[in-house]
């Protein structure tokens, strides 16, 4: 056998094994793939979707989106409610303003704070923001983009959760 068959044998032995490694690790990866939990609002304009991390229990909920310098346009963070009930929210140590969506145990939108504040520094008061209706869910997203997506009360949602 010449020395040029063995060249060529060994081009396609390291072929084969770079593709069957790349395959492997590719089926890894679909196994092991979780969808991101996303909230979807239908609005006038088309369904607008956010990715979302879920805050469930009460640490979670207490701590939220306390000292985060920004949030994605697509980003937010959905509060779970172990019930539906009438709830008060404030933004202690929070950053940045926020559009709050209160929705009920029928996936509507029953109220919307738009542009809530955070605490002002260093005060020892901070405003509440109030569902003022009970609800089990609140989605919170950056300031303005409710009304930028034409988010209104009213609007169906869809939450999709990993479990």
């Amino acid at each position: 056998m010449s020395k040029k068959f063995f060249i060529v044998l060994g081009f396609f032995g390291i072929a084969f094994i770079a593709i069957a490694a790349f395959y492997t690790f590719y089926l890894i990866s679909i196994r092991n793939y979780v969808p991101a939990p996303k909230v979807s609002i239908s609005t006038m304009n088309g369904n607008v979707e956010f990715l979302v991390e879920v805050a469930k229990t009460q640490e979670e909920h207490a701590k939220g989106l306390m000292h985060r310098k920004s949030l994605k346009k697509t980003g937010g963070m959905l509060f779970v409610l172990d019930k539906p009930r009438t709830v008060n929210f404030w933004m202690k140590n929070t950053l940045i303003p926020l559009d709050m969506i209160f929705i009920n145990e029928n996936m509507k939108i029953v109220r919307i704070e738009y542009h809530a504040q955070p605490c002002p520094q260093g005060s020892s008061t901070c405003p509440f923001y109030s569902s003022t209706v009970p609800i089990k869910y609140v989605l919170e997203i950056g300031a303005d983009l409710a009304k930028i997506n034409n988010i209104e009360v009213g609007n169906d949602v869809v939450i999709y959760l990993v479990e």
